[in-house]
């Protein structure tokens, strides 16, 4: 009898194996956008999984706009990618021509805990269309020796500003700089970044208006690289950057001592910070989708995560990553693991160039020429909603 059942078992599944849809030729082929530095990490992450996995693999470098269009064309023209990176921004736009993960990650042996905020970006429908691989968001970078805690709210930041007049920088000289200072400060008021006649982002303002005559000097051509500059030096006490700057001063030996990091000083709505990061989703028409789940599996485990964020400065993307970073890491950097609970994304704008313009203009005349806030956002209030969606 046991014989029999067995005889029958291996026959059903020959049948299985013979009937099941053979793997279609090619290697796995990636649609990703990265810069030359990140693709010389990149390269080596990629050859791990090929000689782990037994998995032709090739990557493709593509542009935003390329793998956009490519996705909303019917997805015929070959050859074709079996994953592709987005922007978080792109991807309402992109949801209905990638497929859900949610059956693929049944088979992986731990899928990774993502926090609130990154975790959702990628949920369609309740499906998991997108999964974040690489992260960023900005927290507060504190000189100690001058101030003697980082001021938690825009009451104890403007109070450290009066004390130390010219010490205070913001970044204002690329839009996207812009975006990453001002949409926090908007929604810390309860503010809306697309309606200048918003009672909370007009408060916003306001206190920019206040904060202005105790900003550096350079705050208008202020960007990333430049505004940390001046940190080193000594020339600021305090601004706000991204994990890769706080790296920077880390292998200078300028943090954890004298620069720390902690939250973004809280406005009326509590803190809040604006996510941004690229995610990974696989095509509908993607010949492998089964190895593409491999591939991103392999992409996501701790390992390769605090890899990325060693020699990228990329923030880990899940609780399992975090967990493993070592204590003097977790500590010198806790400002930004305790900005995770306190991130938004930034919705989708059709013209979202045209908006920020509108925004520099704001924070030109408010900021720079500390012209009335009230006054500049109500005259500029009608080209602002020209341009919303």
């Amino acid at each position: 009898m046991k014989l029999g059942r067995l005889l029958a078992f291996v026959a059903l599944l020959s049948a299985i194996l013979t009937c099941s849809k053979p793997r279609e030729p090619g290697p796995l082929l990636i649609w990703v956008t990265l810069a030359p530095r990140e693709a010389k990490v990149f390269a080596p992450v990629l050859e791990d999984f090929q000689s782990s996995a037994s998995i032709p693999t090739r990557v493709e470098i593509k542009t935003e706009e390329e793998i956009a269009a490519w996705l909303a064309s019917n997805q015929k023209e070959t050859p074709r990618p079996d994953l592709v990176t987005l922007d978080l921004r792109r991807l309402p736009a992109q949801a209905e021509h990638v497929q859900d993960l949610s059956p693929l990650m049944k088979h992986w042996e731990e899928a990774p805990a993502f926090f609130n905020a990154a975790s959702s970006a990628g949920l369609f429908s309740n499906q998991v269309l997108f999964l974040p691989w690489r992260l960023s968001w900005s927290a507060m970078i504190c000189n100690g020796s001058a101030l003697p805690a980082p001021p938690k709210t825009w009451a104890e930041l403007l109070a450290a500003g009066r004390d130390h007049p010219g010490q205070i920088g913001l970044r204002a000289l690329r839009p996207e700089d812009l975006t990453r200072e001002l949409a926090p400060l908007i929604w810390q008021a309860g503010g809306d970044p697309f309606d200048f006649d918003n009672p909370g982002t007009r408060q916003a303002f306001q206190f920019l208006g206040q904060l202005a005559p105790f900003l550096n000097l350079s705050t208008r051509s202020f960007d990333h690289d430049s505004i940390l500059a001046a940190q080193q030096n000594g020339d600021l006490i305090l601004h706000f950057n991204d994990l890769p700057a706080a790296q920077t001063l880390a292998r200078q030996n300028l943090l954890p001592y004298p620069n720390s990091t902690a939250l973004l000083p809280a406005g009326r709505n509590g803190v809040v910070g604006l996510l941004e990061g690229s995610y990974f989703g696989i095509p509908r028409r993607a010949p492998h989708p089964q190895d593409a789940s491999q591939f991103l599996e392999y992409l996501l485990a701790p390992k390769v995560q605090l890899r990325f964020f060693e020699e990228l400065g990329w923030l880990p993307t899940s609780d399992q990553a975090q967990a493993m970073l070592s204590a003097f890491d977790r500590e010198r950097f806790k400002g930004f693991f305790d900005m995770t609970t306190a991130l938004r994304i930034l919705p989708p704008q059709q013209h979202l160039p045209e908006l920020q313009a509108v925004w520099a203009k704001a924070w030109d005349q408010v900021v720079n020429q500390q012209l009335p806030s009230d006054e500049v956002l109500k005259r500029l209030a009608p080209e602002l909603k020209k341009w919303r969606r």
